[in-house]
């Protein structure tokens, strides 16, 4: 997520327009979120694979998901990674035992109301996001909103990051 450090390419969503995004107060990256949206549907995460420090943010959202760390960052461009032939044994052994477990795991659900703020990179990302309806301007960089329903929420999300990227 965005301020993960080291991390490859950290980013929530869009690291060219968000600085930061809370659910429930709580900071989320891409991680959280779209494991909620798959616990909308009822679907648990089950396997989560990339550098170290995706492999700790899926495990502090989603607890016992299988994890396989593929790569460790050196900089935010630069990592020292697996060869292909490696990390393709180790996702499919990750795989394995992560459907083994199936039964065990529990969709990640955002109990409602849920709260979306979102802190963009600047005061005008923040105007046009806030153009987006139900959305609320707390300061000059963070826009809210709130449904009972995590997929509005996402929909506004993404319709913000949309609007946000106009500005220059």
């Amino acid at each position: 997520m965005r301020g993960s450090y080291p991390s490859i390419l950290e980013h929530t969503y869009s690291s060219r327009v968000v600085y930061n995004l809370f659910i429930n107060n709580e900071k989320m990256g891409e991680t959280g979120i779209n494991a909620a949206i798959a616990g909308y549907y009822d679907v648990p995460v089950a396997l989560v694979t990339g550098d170290r420090k995706l492999a700790e943010e899926a495990k502090a959202f989603l607890g016992k998901v299988e994890t396989v760390t593929v790569k460790e960052a050196i900089g935010r461009t630069a990592a020292c990674c697996l060869s292909p032939v490696k990390a393709r044994q180790l996702i499919k052994k990750g795989a394995i035992k992560a459907l083994r477990r199936v039964n065990e795991l529990k969709p990640f659900k955002i109990k409602p109301p849920i709260k979306l703020k979102v802190a963009f990179i600047n005061p005008g990302m923040a105007e046009m996001a806030e153009l987006v309806p139900g959305s609320k301007r707390l300061n000059s960089r963070m826009v809210s909103f709130s449904s009972k329903d995590i997929i509005e929420v996402y929909k506004a999300l993404l319709a913000m990051i949309t609007l946000a990227g106009t500005t220059v």
